[in-house]
């Protein structure tokens, strides 16, 4: 085995498999660039180059002085390149993670660790959900509407059905989280008692065209480069091997967390989201309020008195989930824009707070999990 396959057996199937019990989300999107693997040195090198890219962000990208969200390059590079390779997304995640931790602003002392990586660490979540969470949905969306369309017989009609979809949908994530991402990276100002940039709020709303376009082209490309160039190449079978390596002996996904006891884990959930949208805390009360009502839509969405598990679980999941993120969006889109109308005396940002829970409210009820319970043991009477 050559050194390149041997990285790229690490990249695609070793490294997944070991992340899988821990981190399944992050696992499934290190193992995602393994359909490029029919391109050797490509497939073997880009995590590193790209993980050496990344530790020039944010500072040296163009345009940046304080968080990425003021580079247009950046907003397009970055879920271009996780919609390519999730593998390379996750890359360009770490090393942005290390580029700040290393940095002189968190090493300089205790203070500095504890205003300035907190509001980094906010922003880091951000990143995650746009080279992580947002391209394995952009997948999931277009694959359900693929497999419910009978008449795509042929395999390069599905790749270019596939394409098509992943261009229309990726970008349209990618531009509300844009959307989002300009109040819910003021933490990062705000943590330092800084005024947030300019360029930091209004970046998305100049530049829009010119991202939408760079991520339709590049999910464009992924669909016809993987449905349609690789399985014609001669080392085709690669990624169908890569994926069984992967598969072989695997602990299941996520099972280092089955002995934590439900609380914890709702907790942490409820925790990890509460910051992400530290942005639009106007005071404490609104960081305490915030919690406590993400940690109950967390319950409900793990099956809390069996709500959301039954029959309605059951009717939405056979619903189709494009279906379903449309119906979201809109009605997202209709409450919001009421609660915004609002007259709050000044206070934007509770309003945009207030709007968002009611969004995630929207998406727990269409999106809820499926509670698998384990089985009493069931003991039989022996009639004497």
């Amino acid at each position: 085995m050559s050194s390149n396959e041997a990285l790229i057996q690490y990249w695609y199937a070793r490294l997944p498999r070991s992340l899988a019990p821990l981190v399944p989300r992050i696992a499934a999107a290190v193992s995602d660039g393994a359909w490029a693997a029919v391109w050797v040195r490509a497939a073997a090198w880009a995590p590193p180059v790209v993980f050496g890219i990344g530790l020039l962000v944010p500072r040296t990208w163009p345009g940046t002085q304080v968080v990425y969200t003021e580079s247009p390059l950046f907003l397009a590079v970055a879920p271009a390149l996780s919609i390519l390779s999730g593998t390379a997304g996750v890359a360009l995640l770490l090393a942005n993670g290390l580029r700040e931790v290393l940095s002189h602003d968190m090493a300089s002392s205790l203070n500095a660790a504890a205003h300035v990586g907190a509001g980094q660490l906010i922003v880091w979540l951000l990143l995650a959900v746009l080279v992580v969470i947002l391209p394995q949905l952009a997948h999931l969306l277009a694959e359900a509407v693929v497999v419910r369309i009978r008449l795509l017989r042929y395999r390069d009609a599905r790749a270019i059905c596939r394409s098509l979809l992943l261009a229309t949908i990726f970008p349209g994530l990618v531009l509300l989280w844009c959307q989002a991402a300009t109040v819910l990276v003021l933490p990062v100002f705000t943590r330092t008692g800084n005024t947030p940039s300019a360029a930091a709020i209004s970046t998305v709303g100049a530049w829009w065209t010119w991202m939408a376009a760079a991520t339709a082209a590049a999910a464009l490309a992924r669909g016809l480069l993987e449905g349609i160039v690789a399985p014609r190449m001669r080392r085709a079978s690669t990624a169908a091997a890569l994926t069984q390596a992967r598969l072989a002996s695997a602990p299941a996904a996520g099972s280092a967390w089955h002995d934590v006891p439900e609380a914890v884990r709702v907790s942490l959930a409820a925790a990890g989201m509460t910051l992400l949208m530290a942005g639009m805390f106007e005071g404490p009360a609104d960081a305490l309020i915030a919690g406590l009502f993400i940690g109950g839509l967390a319950m409900l969405a793990r099956g809390l008195g069996g709500w959301l598990t039954g029959f309605w679980g059951l009717h939405m999941r056979q619903t189709s989930s494009l279906l379903r993120v449309v119906a979201a969006l809109g009605g997202a889109t209709l409450v919001a824009g009421g609660i915004l109308a609002l007259d709050w005396n000044g206070t934007a940002l509770r309003a945009m707070l207030v709007a968002s829970l009611a969004t995630l409210t929207l998406l727990v009820v269409l999106f809820p999990a499926r509670i698998v319970r384990p089985r009493r043991p069931q003991t039989r009477r022996i009639s004497s």
